[in-house]
């Protein structure tokens, strides 16, 4: 059990720096989140961290900004129902909720 609190803490720091490093700019983040990839993205919101909640998402959400093939890559690691796990789960106590927004908006 330690041994999983060490490394998703580790996860949470390296993705929340190379986040930070994509900053605000949709185009960064997309480049960003190319790197990262749309398993590794998947894999972060159902995660049980709400940092990694966080960049999950919104990796997903600058992927879907992308071109069409993205989409595909989305729909293909079963980016969507992750999606909807992550909006109807239950926050931890004293996260806020993130609203959420259509993939490619």
């Amino acid at each position: 059990m330690q041994r999983q609190r060490a490394l998703c803490g580790g996860q949470e720091r390296t993705a929340g720096a190379l986040w930070a490093i994509a900053g605000d700019n949709i185009e960064e983040r997309l480049i960003m989140a190319e790197r990262i990839s749309v398993r590794l993205l998947v894999d972060f919101i159902t995660s049980t961290s709400p940092l990694l909640n966080l960049v999950g998402a919104e990796g997903l959400y600058a992927l879907g900004t992308g071109p069409l093939g993205q989409h595909d890559n989305i729909a293909f690691a079963a980016g969507v129902p992750a999606l909807i796990y992550l909006i109807r789960r239950p926050p931890p106590d004293g996260v806020p909720i993130i609203a959420g927004r259509p993939v490619g908006d």
